[in-house]
């Protein structure tokens, strides 16, 4: 996929899932948070809407760029070969180096 069609995609994804937020609200959401008795310590609405818009700039990065995985492909496929093999809880030996795993994109 290009750049500019995962893009694309990311960002319809953050939409449809806005305005599916929107439809599941229901209408007249600022009068009925209006008729809320609010505690003290709870933030305005306005953050709440800058909460709200960095959360859908966050999960859309994380859609376009994909999740982080610790260690190469693989390592992920030697992961799941030991896995296959019930030898997944090898306990090291003393004298074994500890593994070490780089971050990876998928």
């Amino acid at each position: 996929m290009s750049a500019s069609s995962a893009i694309f995609v990311s960002v319809g994804v953050c939409i449809l899932a806005a305005t599916l937020e929107g439809v599941c609200a229901g209408k007249n959401v600022k009068a009925y948070f209006a008729t809320l008795q609010w505690p003290a310590y709870s933030a305005p609405l306005g953050v709440w809407y800058i909460i709200g818009g960095l959360y859908y700039l966050l999960w859309g990065k994380n859609h376009y760029n994909g999740p982080i995985i610790m260690g190469s492909e693989d390592d992920m496929r030697k992961l799941e070969a030991d896995v296959e093999k019930g030898s997944i809880y090898h306990e090291p030996a003393i004298t074994e180096p500890a593994p070490t795993l780089t971050p990876q994109r998928v």
